[in-house]
């Protein structure tokens, strides 16, 4: 069982505190009640807390006030979320700045506090990321026959890769040689030289990635440099991204090819609800606090049925976002259909507002506006979307209201 979030609920009022605890104890948290500064100092002394909403009017000392000495005092170990029935947005620019995750004005809806208090308990987890553990340890039948067939060519002093340079290539190699190997700069020579810098450094493998040097070139052009490196106890891998390139230099003379793998998806539409399921695995037992999740049958044809889901990262990508963004135990072709649309509608409005026509001033806020709603939609809170454009907060917030831009 998950270990359930401790929030701490601060308001002088003692219909708001007992109406929050209800609620929030029903969907699952662990709640602490402080009517006031002193009690709210004294379990937060005491409790390990993941989440605070805090009152900024309250008679001994304000919420912006508590705010500002837990942050001076280096206390602001988890988010906090401010409560105001008289906010102004100055108020969120001032609260935001010293360092809340969010601000929410009274009297609150069900709907927004919940998914406020979702996102920021997500920031807590720190959603971990697709690593070599995919590999290692997912018990999805798809990926361990991926992995059966690496660790057979994990043998070969030379061995082939297709498949995209992206992220999921560098998992790979990541889990087959952890940091045991030497990246070869895509114009660098394959020569002698090459070799001894590769033996000084004390790497077994070399891994080669769309190289230019090697383009054009045969294979009985490279066999004896080749065969210098594992003369000397180096394996090589070769990866590119073009397949052709692959076959027509090394294989062009055989017919059955042992040492050569296809990265996912690739061009096998059907391995995509396979591995669709298999990330999300990864991200539920990953990250336990997201929560248990799964894709019904419509979600899964959903994925089938686009192209651009044979580029694996692009796949992994989206399922991220799903975990993210998708609170409901079963995920339907709608939940998916939405989150895909949302990034799209955002990119398709971006094209639509720009022409030439209009002052420099509409252009600019136009592309302004784009620009920030398209990062929105990829889940960016306030923090990252300061940090990605390079604004303080408090101008961000103000950018924001002007361009006529909810958060939230």
């Amino acid at each position: 069982m998950n270990k359930k979030a401790k929030i701490l609920v601060v308001d002088d009022e003692d219909n708001i505190r007992e109406s929050l605890k209800e609620i929030l104890t029903d969907e699952g948290y662990d709640i602490f009640l402080a009517q006031d500064a002193k009690i709210a100092r004294k379990i937060k002394d005491n409790e390990k807390l993941d989440l605070i909403l805090l009152d900024i009017w309250m008679p001994d000392c304000d919420g912006i006030s508590l705010l500002k000495e837990w942050e001076k005092n280096k206390q602001l170990t988890c988010p906090v979320i401010m409560m105001s029935g008289h906010g102004t947005i100055d108020t969120a620019i001032e609260a935001t700045k010293i360092g809340a995750f969010d601000f929410l004005e009274k009297p609150i809806s069900l709907q927004k506090l919940l998914k406020t208090i979702s996102d920021s308990l997500k920031k807590v987890v720190d959603i971990k990321r697709l690593s070599p553990e995919f590999i290692e340890k997912s018990q999805q039948p798809i990926v361990q026959i991926f992995k059966k067939t690496i660790n057979l060519l994990k043998k070969d002093d030379l061995f082939f890769i297709y498949g995209l340079n992206n992220n999921f290539l560098k998992i790979v190699i990541s889990y087959l040689y952890g940091n045991d190997f030497y990246l070869v700069d895509a114009k660098k020579e394959i020569n002698e030289s090459l070799l001894k810098l590769v033996l000084e450094k004390g790497k077994n493998h070399l891994i080669i990635i769309n190289n230019e040097t090697i383009r054009g070139k045969t294979f009985h052009d490279l066999k004896t440099v080749f065969k210098q490196f594992n003369e000397k106890g180096v394996k090589i891998v070769v990866s590119d991204s073009e397949e052709s390139f692959i076959r027509d230099t090394f294989f062009s003379d055989m017919e059955t090819v042992s040492n050569l793998i296809n990265l996912p998806v690739g061009k096998d539409v059907d391995s995509i609800p396979d591995y669709a399921i298999a990330l999300l695995d990864y991200y539920i037992s990953s990250n336990p606090n997201i929560g248990y999740k799964e894709f019904d049958i419509s979600a899964l044809n959903f994925l089938r049925s686009s192209n651009k889901f044979l580029d694996f990262d692009t796949l992994e990508e989206f399922i991220y976002r799903v975990v993210i963004s998708i609170d409901k135990e079963q995920i339907s072709r709608e939940d998916i259909e939405i989150a895909d649309e949302k990034s799209e509608k955002v990119l398709s409005n971006q094209a639509d507002r720009f022409n030439y026509d209009r002052s420099l001033k509409e252009a600019r806020d136009s592309f302004e506006k784009s620009y920030f709603e398209y990062h929105l939609s990829k889940n960016k809170n306030i923090s990252d979307l300061s940090k990605i454009a390079d604004i303080e907060r408090t101008h961000l917030y103000r950018k924001l209201k002007q361009l006529g831009i909810k958060t939230k």
